[in-house]
């Protein structure tokens, strides 16, 4: 397990950076997205300690146990449902609600030393006139919740999409807590969908 195979279980943006990359914190290297979290033995070339408080959740599950785990190749799992809004990722180019593909809007300026009407870049697009289906960011696919039931537990198809990753991976669901997830080489966690 190398670093590059943590990336895909980590936040994908700069928007939340404690959990951007993967971390190392007591023995482990952790990566995370807020759904599904995994630990590995510690990796060297991962030298950053500053995530979250992973080693604290992991110490307050439940023990690891085989006897109850489902091996998440058995599981029939659904494919990803395509974005009606962009015909699956077909419509590439979305024209800007606010500027109708113009790129510009009309700033009218009512103050007492200058008024006047004239173009500017669009603040919503910048300037650039289409943007990325609004439904599904540009992935093409739908983000309604597929859930998939594992025992009495149910779990965000997506996710175990993702899980599928991993080497050898099996799944102990333990609802309302997150269930357990064990591949060859780590462990790790999975959330949960809540009950309908």
């Amino acid at each position: 397990m190398t670093i590059i195979d943590l990336q895909p279980f980590c936040w994908p943006d700069n928007t939340r950076p404690t959990i951007q990359t993967p971390w190392t914190a007591d023995g482990f290297t952790y990566a995370t997205d807020g759904l599904i979290c995994i630990r590995v033995p510690a990796l060297p070339e991962v030298t950053r300690s500053d995530g979250p408080n992973a080693p604290k959740m992991f110490a307050r599950m439940d023990p690891l146990s085989e006897e109850n785990a489902v091996p998440l190749a058995s599981i029939t799992i659904p494919d990803p449902i395509p974005c009606v809004t962009c015909d699956g990722g077909r419509i590439k180019e979305f024209p800007c609600d606010e500027c109708d593909g113009s790129g510009t809007v009309i700033y009218h300026a009512r103050r007492r030393r200058s008024l006047g009407e004239w173009p500017i870049d669009c603040p919503a697009c910048e300037g650039s006139p289409t943007s990325r289906c609004p439904d599904c960011d540009g992935e093409g696919i739908s983000d309604e919740e597929q859930r998939v039931p594992i025992g009495e537990v149910d779990f965000q198809a997506a996710l175990l999409r993702r899980l599928l990753l991993l080497p050898n991976v099996r799944i102990t669901p333990d609802y309302p807590g997150p269930g357990r997830v064990l591949f060859d080489g780590g462990d790790g966690a999975i959330m949960p969908m809540r009950k309908k």
